[in-house]
């Protein structure tokens, strides 16, 4: 024996030689060739040599004609010797992820296989003679590069799965009507515009997978597929559902994210086996209110549409414990979100609520709260009852409001970390927030709760050294109060315009200022320029885009 071959191999190939054992693993052994006395085994009933450097196969496959598995995937294969067709009693081949290109006839002898994985290949075309293969239950042909499939295929009506993904199918072969076995068809990542009337006939699938064609409908004969537990359709680009889509009564799970549906059909709540819905990213403005009779669900997913209401009878899905209603036009909630008592994650950011209503605190289970983008300005009084919050995100609102006792005391009681946005109407921060509210992603120190914003003295600009917080203190303070108490120096004027200069630390550069007066109303407004402008004529050139105020035939 050559010794190219690792100590391991060597004593592996002898053990099972001595013992004349009938499985052999040489996985993941860097072989690059395979040693001669492996034709010897002849007792073997299965060999593994996945995930080698394999560029070819050895003559010695010639003698192990015993062989019922042979995994010769992850290697680097890219042609098949005419010795593997000897192997007519193989049940199992494993020939993914190799450089393979095309296929020999001859493998069409092995007419005993049930399992066949050709997936992870190069493949562009397939032989007839594959359609010898009439045992096979498993055939595996994903990510490779088929633009069309032998119609000889039909023979093979024993198929029980058969994955198709990521080829570049562009229609559905005529011989699938055959397949009337199938339980699970994978056809995602493909090319396909449209399914035919036929698909009818495949009654005992019970997984579909069509996310990532270009799917613009389904035939009415879908509703046939009366066996189905999971289908999948995310990013396809569906408009709407057929009528039929209510016979689909098995169906557990449905995945219909990114197409472009407006409406679902009445049948809908026909589906009352679902657990898990997601119709995120469509084009929805409003739900059946036969939606309420899913009241198996417990995952559903309608983020990114344009919903503008929710029907009442949304209330009855009561063991829903995930609900993602993000990115839609919501400005109220219906009376029976209240009893939704088992949700854990509610997801409502990006809407346009202006309020929060009372029955939020009935939702006690609640971990993980997201209210974000909306135009909240106050927070529900019962908020404290969701003592199980981990996580609740406010950022993006309006909330000017933050002492209410029930929400300071709610906030006492959790460890809870607050993230909101300024607004000028913000009044106070209250001191159990010290070290846990982030106000445009800057966290506010204990010094700065307590004290009404507006009572926030300018000279807290020349204590701080973190230069976010000095950003923050200078929208909250504004630049006319730190003009006033930080005793701004006039550099130049012109006309109702003074350019203004900060001489102390406030930022990490000069803050240089301009300060108009408008004629008619005594106005004030302050707005700051770069530090290299030093004359108010150059400043108000830069605010206004490069225009010299001479241009202006009006000014204000």
């Amino acid at each position: 024996m050559s010794n190219s071959f690792s100590d391991d191999v060597i004593l592996k190939i002898q053990e099972c030689q001595s013992k004349q054992l009938t499985e052999l693993d040489l996985s993941d052994c860097g072989l690059t060739t395979l040693p001669e006395s492996l034709g010897k085994l002849i007792h073997l009933v299965e060999l593994k040599l996945s995930c080698n450097k394999l560029v070819k196969l050895s003559k010695s496959f010639n003698s192990l004609t015993n062989l019922l598995k042979l995994d010769l995937s992850g290697n680097q294969l890219k042609g098949l010797p005419e010795c593997l067709g000897n192997l007519s009693i193989l049940t199992e081949l494993k020939l993914s992820r190799n450089q393979l290109k095309k296929l020999p006839k001859y493998l069409g002898n092995l007419t005993h296989l049930t399992e066949l994985d050709l997936s992870g290949n190069q493949l562009e075309n397939l032989p007839e003679s594959l359609s010898n293969l009439t045992d096979l239950t498993e055939l595996y042909l994903e990510r490779n590069q088929l633009t069309s499939l032998p119609e000889s295929f039909g023979n093979l009506t024993n198929l029980i799965v058969l994955h198709l993904e990521g080829n570049q199918l562009t229609s559905l072969p005529e011989f699938i009507e055959n397949l009337t076995n199938l339980t699970t068809l994978h056809l995602e990542r493909n090319q396909l515009t449209s399914l035919p009337e036929f698909i009818e006939n495949l009654t005992n699938l019970t997984t579909l997978h069509l996310e990532r064609n270009q799917l613009t409908s389904l035939p009415e004969s879908f509703g046939n597929l009366t066996n189905l537990t999971g289908l999948y359709l995310n990013h396809n680009q569906l408009t709407s559902l057929p009528e039929s889509f209510g016979n689909l009564t098995h169906l557990t799970r449905l995945y219909l994210k990114r197409n472009k549906l407006t409406s679902l059909p009445e049948s809908f709540g026909n589906l009352t086996h679902l657990t898990r819905l997601y119709l995120s990213d469509n084009q929805l403005t409003s739900l059946p209110e036969s939606f309420g009779n899913l009241t198996n669900l417990t995952d559903l997913g309608l983020h990114g549409n344009q919903l503008t209401s929710l029907p009442e009878s949304l209330g009855n899905l009561t063991h829903l414990t995930s609900l993602h209603l993000s990115d839609n036009q919501l400005t109220n909630l219906p009376e029976s979100f209240g009893n939704l008592t088992n949700l854990t994650q509610l997801y409502l950011e990006g809407n346009q609520l202006i309020s929060l209503p009372e029955f939020l605190g009935n939702l006690t289970n609640l971990t993980t709260l997201h209210l974000e983008e909306n135009k909240l300005t106050s927070l529900p009084e019962n908020l404290g009852n969701l003592t199980n919050l981990t996580e609740l995100g406010l950022d993006g609102n309006l909330l000017t409001d933050l002492l209410d006792p029930s929400f300071t005391n709610f906030l006492e009681s959790t460890p809870l970390d607050i993230y909101i946005t300024y607004h000028p109407n913000l009044e106070e921060i209250p001191r159990c927030l010290a070290n846990r509210i982030s106000i445009n992603d800057v966290w506010i120190k204990r010094k700065y709760c307590g004290t009404p914003l507006k009572s926030w003295p300018a000279k807290w600009l020349l204590e701080e050294y973190n230069a976010e917080m000095k950003r923050l203190l200078i929208e909250i303070i504004g630049y006319e109060k730190i003009c006033e108490e930080l005793e701004a120096i006039e550099l130049d004027n012109w006309r109702e315009y003074t350019l203004l200069k900060i001489d102390q630390e406030v930022d990490i550069e000069p803050i240089n200022l301009l300060k108009m007066t408008c004629p008619s109303t005594g106005y004030i407004h302050v707005l700051r320029v770069p530090p290299n402008l030093n004359s108010a004529r150059e400043a108000i050139k830069w605010v206004n885009w490069g225009i010299d105020p001479e241009e202006f035939d009006i000014e204000t």
